[in-house]
């Protein structure tokens, strides 16, 4: 398969408008209009960043290097035993939610050693409305400086719900540490999941099929955003992962929901499941089953009315007679990890774009507490994703912090390790975009708008996917024992 036959050569992004993501399950249509330029560009001059923040950001600029990424020099982030890991919990989480992940938390006792802590309760948990700086300094944790083991760890699982624990607390906190989330309805789906990962780490010789990998994209008809999505990030991935991987995919015509019913149920394990399609966006009494399902190739494009269901696959549609095949899932689409309770990008009119209360993504917490054994981690986005994800000036693919993320959590190294390549983007855009609006603002330096624009996209972007699920997993099953975190 090429991008000839996939019919997707010569394929170009409008020079004055940016393509979205997203497609309103009620209509059938998109759930976001064109954003032109001009009206983006007003916005993000507009905008007054955090300087708590920026100091982070700072920070993390400052300490990032391929030896220790975000921790203090000498330590090693793929030894637990080394870098530590902690569980942080919203002050609401209640003894039953611990007891529940206590396989899970023995497990990492084990590996952090004296690096173990617990932050939960209502007295060291986080508190509603708190910030991570806020609560850092509340935990004697300085904020703006590279992580200390020693004062927090460097492997953090948040536990509770984004009302109580928000996003922004995790984009934040993950500027310089591995983090990931939990958030389940019940206590059995947390001792599920906990369980889950205990037997998935254990011991156990490798096997064929360990480093497999599946890549799914959907290319509907008429659809500029995955037609990019097909040809710039996900064929050029399966391309660059063939190389460290065995890899298969659907892209185009054969990514169908049947197929990746298929794929999630099938009895030959895959290390990892990357899918790019649209997601789904509702709002009303429905939105919080439906937000974050994964359009397939059975949509027919924005003019075809509105969906059955036939089309997407939502938490609803998990085959429960199998267990899932994935280890990792890492998803591209609009919510597939969660929704906020405001989105944050700008003009926004359509009432999916928010949820009162936010909420994890279905999907995503059916994959990891499905009854039959689910995936150990999911990474996701939070609120809409662009194309700016993986094209810069709408011409060049830039895939390297996906490519990156995957290929070391296959050499074997812990998700939230994997992850810096993307926390690595958001930075370095993040602080180019501040640096510029500093310029534009001091000394009337001037910038094309599309390169501002870009920047802000890029930047919120990458900070938006996250990890739902220990961000100590590891993938490979080389070195998943208990002496993984010690030796």
């Amino acid at each position: 398969m090429n991008e000839d036959s996939l019919g997707l050569v010569g394929l170009e992004v409008p020079p004055d408008e940016f393509v979205f993501n997203g497609v309103d399950a009620d209509t059938g249509s998109y759930l976001f209009p064109k954003t032109p330029l001009d009206r983006l560009v007003r916005a993000v001059k507009g905008e007054q960043p955090d300087p708590a923040h920026l100091a982070e950001l700072d920070a993390r600029m400052r300490a990032d290097t391929e030896d220790h990424l975000a921790v203090v020099f000498g330590r090693r982030p793929e030894r637990l035993s080394e870098v530590g890991w902690a569980l942080v919990a919203a002050d609401d989480v209640g003894p039953e939610i611990l007891e529940a992940l206590a396989p899970l938390r023995d497990r990492r006792r084990g590996q952090a050693q004296d690096l173990y802590r617990e932050l939960a309760g209502p007295t060291a948990g986080v508190h509603m409305g708190e910030s991570s700086q806020d609560f850092l300094i509340r935990h004697n944790v300085d904020p703006n400086d590279v992580a200390d083991p020693r004062q927090l760890p460097y492997y953090v699982l948040l536990v509770g719900s984004p009302e109580r624990l928000s996003f922004p607390f995790q984009y934040q906190l993950g500027v310089q540490r591995a983090v990931g989330r939990l958030h389940f309805d019940t206590p059995a789906q947390y001792a599920r999941y906990a369980e889950n990962v205990a037997a998935t780490e254990a011991p156990r010789a490798p096997g064929p099929g360990s480093q497999r990998v599946h890549v799914f994209a959907a290319r509907n008809p008429g659809d500029l955003a995955t037609a990019l999505s097909a040809s710039r990030l996900a064929y050029p991935l399966a391309q660059d992962l063939a190389a460290t991987a065995a890899v298969t995919s659907d892209i185009g015509e054969t990514a169908t929901k049947q197929r990746l019913s298929e794929i999630l149920s099938g009895d030959q394990r895959l290390g990892l499941l990357f899918t790019a399609t649209h997601g789904l966006g509702r709002a009303g009494p429905a939105q919080r089953e439906t937000q974050g399902a994964l359009l397939c190739q059975e949509w027919q494009g924005p003019l075809h009315g509105p969906l059955t269901g036939a089309e997407y696959l939502g938490g609803g549609d998990l085959d429960s007679g199998h267990p899932v095949s994935a280890t990792v899932v890492f998803s591209f689409g609009c919510y597939s990890a969660g929704t906020p309770q405001t989105t944050d990008f700008v003009d926004t009119p359509t009432p999916a774009a928010s949820a009162d209360p936010p909420f994890i993504a279905r999907l995503a917490q059916r994959l990891l507490t499905h009854p039959r054994g689910g995936c150990i981690a999911f990474v996701g986005h939070v609120d809409r994703v662009w194309n700016c994800s993986f094209l810069w000036k709408g011409v060049k693919p830039r895939i390297l912090p996906f490519t990156s993320t995957i290929e070391a959590l296959l050499a074997g190294a812990p998700l939230g390790m994997a992850m810096e390549y993307v926390s690595a983007r958001y930075a370095t855009t993040a602080t180019e975009l501040t640096s510029l609006l500093h310029q534009m603002r001091a000394v009337g330096r001037v910038a094309e708008d599309r390169v501002l624009a870009n920047l802000w996209l890029a930047a919120n972007d990458a900070r938006n996917f996250v990890v739902i699920g220990d961000p100590a997993i590891r993938l490979s099953s080389q070195g998943q024992g208990p002496s993984a975190g010690r030796s």
